[in-house]
Formats: C-alpha cells, structure tokens, sequence
C-alpha cells in the first residue's frame, strides 16, 4: 500500500476530557501503530499541575497558546520543549495552555504518571487509539480520505 497524506482540521476534532486529570483536555490528532507515534494537544486550565511522570520515548512539546512550566523551565508560546526518554519530572501551567505533542515509541510505551503516591497509569499504544477512537466517534473527522 503507498503512504498517502492525510489531512486533518483540527477543530472537527472534539476536546476529550483526561480521566483523572483535572484541568487536561486531549485533541487525539493521528495515532501510527506501525511507527508507534502519537500526535495530540493537550488542553491545561490556568494552575493545572500535572503529576509526576516519566517519559519512555522522546517528546516534543510545541506551546500553541500560554505559558507552562517544566521543572524550572518556563516554556512560553511558540517555543518547544524536547523530552529525551528517561525524564522523569511535572509540569504546570501558570495560565490556561495548549501544547502540540508528539510521541515517537520503540515498543508502544510512551509514559506512565502517577495520580497519586500508589496509583500508576500507563500511556500506551492501545491508550491512545482508544481515545482515537473516541475522538472519530465524538466528532466528524474530515481528512483527504476516512480510513
């Protein structure tokens, strides 16, 4: 099968809500199963704290909109933030944000956080086309060709 292109708008795509995660909001815009990449932006209300987590692949996280924190990194709109594998760290938004991310995995892992001192949640392959789905489902996903 030749690779074709698809296009997507991003605004036919619903914001689904991170279960779990209050404050976050995910546009899930292209899942591969075969490269193991994900594609989505996230959505983080102004003093939204996301917890403790590690990345299992690299990630780059291009701000669209606000401004969040890493660490001690303030990372404003229009610059870009790349996660080697292995970080383990938070992130919070000082005013209401919204970050392009892209996830390129070895094996379909791509992170774990922690809700808490003893709940762990991993962001896997199957998390993802999940909430692909979702997506599809919710919103009318206007591309050069539906798959």
């Amino acid at each position: 099968m030749e690779p074709e292109l698809q296009v997507y708008g991003v605004d036919d795509r619903p914001w689904l809500p991170v279960p779990g995660f209050d404050g976050c909001a995910v546009k899930i815009l292209q899942v591969d199963p075969v490269q193991y990449q994900v594609v989505f932006m996230a959505k983080l209300a102004a003093g939204t704290r996301f917890p403790r987590h590690i990345h299992h692949c690299p990630t780059v996280a291009f701000t669209l909109e606000g401004v969040w924190r890493y660490d001690d990194h303030v990372i404003p709109p229009r610059a870009m933030a790349y996660e080697p594998a292995g970080l383990d760290h938070e992130a919070a938004c000082e005013e209401d944000c919204v970050v392009l991310v892209v996830m390129n995995s070895v094996d379909g892992r791509f992170m774990s956080a922690w809700l808490n001192d003893k709940l762990k949640v991993d962001l896997h392959l199957k998390f993802f086309q999940r909430a692909e789905a979702l997506n599809r489902a919710l919103g009318h996903v206007p591309g050069i060709r539906e798959r």
